[in-house]
């Protein structure tokens, strides 16, 4: 079966991919991990317009913050620390951060807090 994609469906557009961005690079080295960038441009990252890229950020965060007992950071990337760990869906993590975030004043903290319960099926931490 042969199809010719520009006749059959010209609402289709383009098909040629256009060529990588500097920020899409970027995301994609965080990613991986073939770049490293220092905590604070991470927690900027993770705060800017750009989702990929704040997404990215996260992601490289969570492995550092992950073997930590404890993180100082400022209010404004509480959140972000919260989800950065999220993502290391380690059960031992979370164990140890639930707690700390639920006791938290923000009231987006103590929600993300328990979405990530509900997300990661935390049984043990349900109550």
């Amino acid at each position: 079966l042969e199809l010719d994609l520009e006749a059959a469906a010209s609402w289709i557009g383009e098909l040629e991919l256009k060529p990588l961005t500097e920020a899409r690079k970027r995301a994609s080295a965080l990613r991986d991990g073939t770049t490293k960038a220092s905590r604070p441009e991470l927690f900027a990252a993770a705060r800017g317009e750009d989702a990929f890229m704040a997404r990215a950020a996260l992601l490289a965060l969570s492995p550092e913050l992950a073997g930590r007992k404890n993180v100082d950071v400022s209010p404004e990337d509480e959140v972000n620390t919260l989800l950065a760990l999220k993502l290391s869906n380690d059960e031992g993590v979370a164990a140890r951060w639930v707690p700390h975030f639920l006791s938290r004043d923000d009231a987006t903290v103590r929600f993300e807090t328990l979405r990530w319960i509900a997300d990661a099926r935390l049984l043990d931490l349900a109550d």
